[in-house]
Formats: C-alpha cells, sequence, structure tokens
C-alpha cells in the first residue's frame, strides 16, 4: 500500500486525510504533518460560474478586466462550464482552497442537486449545487442559534427563517453541517434533510488536492525551479516505490502488474516520454547530485530491505519515510525497527527513516 498524508488548515483548525495512491481510497487520519492547504473563508472570496453563452474565453476575459483586474484570480476553463475565483485577501506561501468549494466537493457526496447549510460559530455558509457542482454560494455573518426557537412547534419556521435571510428557497433536498444537528431532523417528515457532520471544509480541501474537479486551483506565489524538480519527482514516488518491491516481487506482488504500475505512474509524470525502462528511466533522472528528500530516504531504506520480508506499506509524510511490514526474526537481526510486534509466523515490524 502506497500512502500520502494530506493536511488542511484554517484559522484555528486543521484535519490529515491518509489517501492510497492506488486505489485512491481515503480516510481522516489523526497523524500530524505540516499543513499542504490553507482554507480561504467564503467572505473572503468571489466565485462566479459561467455556462451556454457565457462560457467562452474572450466574454469571461473582459467580465475579469473590468471587475477584478487588480485582484489574484483563478480561472477553469471547460466546455460545458467554467469557474472563476477570485481572492479578496493575499494569498499565503499555501496551496490555498475556497470554502464554498470545500463544501461543494463534500456536499456532493450527498446529493447531486439541492442546499447545503455549513453552520458554524463565525459564519453560515450556504451552497447550492446543480448536477452534482457549485451553482452559487451565500454567506451570513455569525448566527446566534440559541435566538432561533428549534423546538417542535417552531422548528419548521426557524430553518425557514434562515434560509430566507440567506435569499434561497427551501429546496427539497438539503444537508446541513454542525458541530452538532441544532435540531431534530426526524421533525421533517416531507422533506429531506440529511445531517453531514462537521468540518465539511477542511475534509473538502483535503479532497481537493487528491482529485480533479472542474474548480480553480490556487498554487503557492512563489516556486523555485528546484522545489518545482523536486516536486515531480515527489510525485513520481510510486515508480521508485514499485522499483523497491521488485526485489521482493515473488513474495508478496505479481511482477506483470508492477510492471504495469510502472509504465502507467511513469506516464503520468512524463507524458512525453516513451516508457521504454521507467525504473532505469526515472533513476537518471534523479542522479543530478542534488539531494532530494524522499529519493535519499529510499536509497537509504532500501539496504535494511531483505529476502523473506513481506512488505505491508510505504507511508512518505513529507519528512519521514516509513515501512511496515512482517518477517522471520533471523530476517530482522540486526536491523533498528522503531517497533515490532510478535505474529504466529514472524515479527511485524516498523522501520523509519530517517
Amino acid at each position: 500500500m502506497i500512502k500520502r498524508l494530506i493536511c488542511a488548515k484554517s484559522d484555528d483548525k486543521t484535519l490529515t486525510i491518509e489517501l492510497n495512491l492506488l486505489t485512491k481510497q481515503w480516510k481522516i487520519s489523526s497523524k500530524q504533518k505540516e499543513p499542504d492547504i490553507f482554507l480561504i473563508p467564503s467572505e473572503l472570496c468571489f466565485i462566479k460560474r459561467f455556462i451556454s453563452e457565457e462560457n467562452n474565453e474572450e466574454s469571461i476575459n473582459s467580465y475579469i478586466q473590468e471587475r477584478f483586474k487588480d485582484l489574484s484570480y483563478k480561472l477553469s476553463l471547460r466546455q460545458d462550464i467554467s469557474y472563476l475565483a477570485v481572492l479578496k485577501t493575499s494569498q499565503p506561501q499555501l496551496d490555498i482552497e475556497l470554502e464554498p468549494f470545500a463544501i461543494a466537493r463534500i456536499c456532493a457526496l450527498y446529493l447531486k442537486d439541492g442546499l447545503c447549510l455549513s453552520l458554524k460559530e463565525t459564519s453560515s455558509v450556504f451552497v447550492r449545487l446543480e448536477s452534482g457542482l457549485l451553482e452559487s454560494f451565500r454567506t451570513l455573518g455569525a448566527i446566534n442559534l440559541k435566538t432561533l426557537d428549534f423546538s417542535s412547534e417552531s422548528v419548521r419556521k426557524a430553518l425557514l427563517l434562515l434560509i430566507e435571510e440567506s435569499g434561497y428557497s427551501l429546496p427539497k433536498k438539503m444537508v446541513i453541517f454542525s458541530q452538532n444537528p441544532p435540531f431534530n431532523l426526524e421533525q421533517f417528515k416531507d422533506l429531506e434533510i440529511l445531517y453531514g457532520g462537521k468540518d465539511p471544509d477542511l475534509l473538502g480541501a483535503c479532497l481537493g488536492k487528491a482529485f480533479k474537479d472542474p474548480y480553480p486551483r490556487f498554487r503557492q506565489n512563489i516556486f523555485k525551479s528546484s522545489e518545482f524538480k523536486k516536486t515531480a519527482l515527489t510525485g513520481a514516488f510510486g515508480i521508485l516505490l514499485i522499483a523497491i518491491f521488485n526485489v521482493f516481487s515473488s513474495f508478496v506482488f505479481n511482477v506483470n502488474r508492477l510492471r504495469e504500475l510502472q509504465r502507467e505512474e511513469f506516464k503520468k509524470i512524463f507524458p512525453s516520454e516513451p516508457a521504454v525502462s521507467p525504473y532505469r528511466q526515472l533513476k537518471a533522472k534523479v542522479s543530478s547530485g542534488e539531494d532530494y528528500l524522499l529519493s535519499s530516504l529510499l536509497v537509504e531504506s532500501s539496504a535494511s530491505l531483505r529476502k523473506g520480508m513481506v512488505i505491508y506499506s510505504f507511508e512518505f509524510d513529507g519528512n519521514s519515510l516509513s515501512i511496515k511490514g512482517k518477517a522471520p526474526e533471523d530476517v530482522l537481526a540486526g536491523l533498528k525497527p522503531r517497533s515490532t510486534r510478535q505474529v504466529p509466523d514472524g515479527r511485524e515490524f516498523e522501520l523509519k527513516f530517517p
């Protein structure tokens, strides 16, 4: 299993997910790492969707020049739908995600068309979806839920008041995100209301880093050429890991499938280069004498990988490489695992570098 940790940060919270790079499965993780993404609140951004006759590059660029030429913006152009995203604040030195896009991404896991409400102490954000994508959003200031009467007799009136204040109308389907449900959802017999839990914005920001969608991407402003090369090679680390796996393929993996994965991953990183011998080609690219953290850790770890080991996973969190697996006790002799655990057919172990 090849994993990647992705961390999103807001002003006062962080959330990390663990992504399997091969299967694309993910889960929320308790592990800590430096943030990859900073979440920009909805009140500090502007988003406009372009469809039909509006959706052409010339008219969109004209719209931008008239209104936002002095602000930082990103444009995602597609044949069917385009999005303009504008920052009303300076961009921090991290990739950033806009809160409405992040909420829309999570809301789409629950419904394709309808309204989503994220209730927080500082603000309440409404996002409306159409065909699984953001159609529009509205932001209200902090709402003291205690002042709204969510008793059984008045709950519908209170919710209607909240929605009307946003300018939307009561939908057929709705998702509500909050620390705790502010009212008993079972009281709505004729309206499909789902409770989506808390922090959809941070989770949506992490998933935006992991998967592609039509929303614009804000990357960090300053990006040195050496960092670009390092990032490209880090993106290719699946190939390096597969190269190490080849040593033990007869014990753990199907060799033909590994070769297919090597070529697939290589073509993703270097689409214009034929994948003749991915491992040798990639090895040549990292042999420039520069010290790339991941590649150096992989070289260091390879000396500890031995015949007879069953490798469960490689995990790289940006600072260290962790290898988990199982082996007979004599195979582990002379190594210094971070931890071990006795199992019927040997010992499970974790090696960490550095």
